[in-house]
């Protein structure tokens, strides 16, 4: 059984166990993890400034940066 990814597109932080999100098996995150690089993230919501995915915690993209993940998953969707 691989890890699963639950991913939340939210304007406020909240934590709930029953929130809609998208589930993304491991074996897609670790094919599209190099461009996720691209753009900048915070991770663990210390506010530090990282590139990517936080393969191991939270990670947050705000602004301009979650315009470019879009893109960026978007580029990935076309592919397939």
């Amino acid at each position: 059984m691989s890890l699963i990814h639950d991913f939340v597109i939210s304007e406020i932080i909240e934590y709930q166990k029953n929130r809609d999100m998208v589930k993304v098996d491991d074996n897609l995150i670790m094919y599209i993890l190099d461009s996720l690089e691209w753009t900048e993230s915070e991770w663990n919501e210390l506010g530090e400034d990282k590139k990517g995915l936080n393969y191991y915690g939270i990670t947050i993209f705000r602004g301009e940066n979650l315009e470019s993940l879009i893109k960026i998953i978007s580029c990935w969707i076309e592919l397939f």
